[in-house]
């Protein structure tokens, strides 16, 4: 269950719910996933811009966690949410914003800032996130998340975005803040990633 990573490209064939992957072993996190069979839950990362697997060359994306780090994290797993993308959307996250209208944002994103809450009404668990939706290039409206820049963070902020793959499989993902900018081109990658390893 720790992560580590390979550099072998043998096929594993992963079943969840009602999607198979034929999955390269060196998109793979974990190495309980190297194992063909049933999964709740498969971890995988891959380096932008090309959407490889892991390589010695490319060994500091894949295993440090640096503000700049190119490695795009990819979960796909069975849907537990009853609620669409979009349906999360306008029943779980926009009575918690603040102008449900949201203001203009670059990169043909608009931007949503949840409430912060008072001693009557406690903040919602996403007052710590920034909300943003914006058109995939797939024509899909999207809805991603990112953790602000914060100096006292631990961590280096990320976005993210989680999408339904089919009825019962759900397939999100991360990549570093400062790649926003890159938002449409990283989700297009990340969905031919994934219909590649259904193809495979």
């Amino acid at each position: 269950n720790k992560p580590r990573p390979t550099i072998s490209d043998d096929m594993v064939e992963i079943r969840i719910d009602d999607v198979v992957l034929s999955v390269p072993a060196n998109y793979t996190e974990l190495p309980r996933d190297r194992r063909s069979g049933e999964r709740e839950q498969l971890f995988l990362y891959a380096a932008w811009p090309r959407m490889e697997g892991y390589t010695r060359a490319r060994h500091t994306d894949f295993t440090e966690n640096r503000p700049d780090s190119r490695r795009i994290d990819i979960t796909i797993g069975v849907k537990r949410n009853p609620f669409s993308e979009l349906q999360r959307l306008e029943i779980q996250y926009t009575p918690h914003l603040v102008d449900a209208e949201g203001t203009p944002y670059e990169h043909d994103l608009t931007k949503y800032v949840f409430k912060s809450g008072t001693a009557e009404n406690p903040a919602s668990g996403y007052s710590d996130k920034e909300l943003y939706t914006g058109i995939a290039t797939t024509g899909e409206k999207a809805v991603l998340f990112c953790y602000p820049e914060d100096p006292d963070r631990v961590l280096p902020p990320e976005c993210f975005r989680e999408f339904e793959l089919t009825s019962g499989v759900y397939v999100k993902y991360r990549f570093k803040r400062p790649y926003l900018s890159e938002w449409r081109k990283i989700d297009e990658g990340v969905k031919r990633l994934v219909g590649g390893l259904q193809g495979g």
